[in-house]
Order: structure tokens, then C-alpha cells, then sequence
């Protein structure tokens, strides 16, 4: 994860998972070599970035939806940006809101579509 600290952190999921040990948090200057779910993705996830991710894994970017347009995220380095498809986020904050996924939807739903 490449976090931003500009989530409340008692409800941040991308914190969660960094708390139980399910993910860890990146400097912006390290590189990833896996697949990150990224707004700069210009494809989709998919199938055919199944080894990708099984061998170098599966990054999300960790930013607030209201600050997205001003987080630097082409900050990061990565070279395989991926979207997300069309989804609706389910969490207490943008429930019934497209594509506004906490971090945990959005991991959860890219292990889903790599397959």
C-alpha cells in the first residue's frame, strides 16, 4: 500500500490491513514491481495480470476520494498501473457510490478479477 495520510485512520481499511499484517505500507520512493490499483491506470485488471500479481503481488494506493484530483500519485513508481472495472462501493462512507471503493474493496476486488 502507498499511503498518503489523508484518511481518518480508526476507519481507514488500508490501516486495518496494515495492522493485522494483511498488507505493508510503501515509501513513495520505493519501487513496485507487482500490479497497483491506481487512478493511472489506462487498463483494466484482468487475467492476463495473474502471474504478475502471483509473483510480485497486488499494491493499492491509499488517498482520500475528496483529494484524489490533487495526491501525487504518478509520485509512485510502478510500472504496471491497473482500474479497477465499474463497481459500487459497499463501505459506510460512499455506500451505493460507483467506484468509490475503500482500500479492502479494492484489493479484494482485484484478487477477484485477475483470475
Amino acid at each position: 500500500m502507498f499511503d498518503f495520510n489523508q484518511c481518518n485512520p480508526k476507519i481507514c481499511t488500508g490501516r486495518k490491513l496494515e495492522r493485522l499484517n494483511l498488507i505493508e505500507s510503501m515509501p513513495l520512493a520505493s519501487k513496485f514491481h507487482g500490479v497497483l490499483l491506481s487512478p493511472l491506470g489506462k487498463e483494466t485488471i484482468s487475467a492476463k495480470d495473474r502471474q504478475l500479481i502471483l509473483d510480485s503481488g497486488l499494491g493499492v494506493v491509499d488517498c482520500s476520494w475528496n483529494e484524489v484530483d490533487r495526491t501525487p500519485v504518478a509520485r509512485i513508481k510502478a510500472n504496471e498501473h491497473r482500474l479497477l472495472p465499474y463497481l459500487i462501493a459497499a463501505n459506510s462512507v460512499n455506500y451505493g457510490r460507483p467506484c468509490k471503493l475503500t482500500c479492502a474493496e479494492a484489493l479484494a476486488a482485484g484478487l477477484n478479477f485477475y483470475q
